[in-house]
């Protein structure tokens, strides 16, 4: 699972680079250069893994291999549609004998729409992850110390009407049967801190799928979802139980 969520994690960062490098081939070509040289020249640090990557490629050109071919080959490494349907438009034009800075162009244009897209389909859904974000912090949190403490009222009220039924008439009926209901609090803390971990865990992973579109590229909204709700589920369980003791009392 690790290895896996490093080689995502390497493929988003090349798929956020791979317009700017492009684009930056394309000015090569533009400017006289070979298309061997223009991916030679367009490696920058600024393009991180894409660097590597284009530079272990142009380091086999230059020791013999075809450049479709060297191209396909790292275009297969990575699981990334937009890679390869990249990396495929540009050999078949270099295999045709067009120009090539025209269909890098014209990649470039589509890919930089694609990303906008994308940007606005996650703004639109941003009220849905502000939703889940609140349940599972906030609401969920606050019910399940509300019905811990509404349980501990009501067996001391049940409790309390059937001793006073007791006194009056002898007979208590029903009351005496909910009075013996004794509540376990650690079974239900214990019981609303794992409900609180799975509802953490596959929200978090909802919200992924909404915001990413994947379930690997929200894996840090796991352990964030997890420590808020239980942090907030242990204040809220003091704060309540304060409040009811004080008002039990009275």
């Amino acid at each position: 699972a690790y290895l896996d969520l490093r080689i995502f994690n390497r493929t988003r960062k090349m798929e956020e680079v791979l317009p700017d490098f492009l684009q930056e081939v394309s000015s090569n070509l533009k400017g006289g250069l070979s298309f061997e040289k223009s991916l030679w020249m367009a490696i920058k640090p600024r393009f991180g893994i894409m660097s590597n990557e284009i530079a272990m490629a142009a380091k086999k050109v230059m020791t013999g291999h075809d450049v479709e071919v060297a191209l396909r080959e790292f275009a297969q490494k990575y699981n990334s549609n937009m890679l390869k349907r990249s990396i495929n438009l540009i050999t078949g034009e270099i295999r045709s004998g067009g120009k090539i800075s025209d269909i890098i162009d014209r990649v470039v244009h589509n890919l930089k729409r694609t990303k906008a897209l994308k940007d606005e389909m996650n703004a639109s859904v941003i009220t849905y992850m502000i939703f889940i974000s609140a349940v599972v912090i906030f609401i969920s949190p606050i019910l399940f110390g509300l019905a811990f403490n509404l349980l501990i009222v009501i067996q001391k009220v049940t409790a309390l009407l059937a001793t006073s039924a007791q006194g009056a008439s002898g007979n208590v009926g029903m009351l005496t049967n909910v009075s013996k209901v004794s509540i376990n609090k650690a079974e239900f803390i214990w019981f609303s801190k794992w409900a609180l971990l799975i509802i953490a865990f596959f929200s978090s992973l909802i919200v992924s799928i909404i915001e990413k579109g994947s379930i690997k590229g929200g894996v840090k909204y796991i352990p964030i979802f997890i420590i808020s709700s239980y942090v907030f589920y242990l204040i809220c369980l003091k704060l309540m139980t304060a409040v009811f003791s004080t008002l039990i009392a009275f």
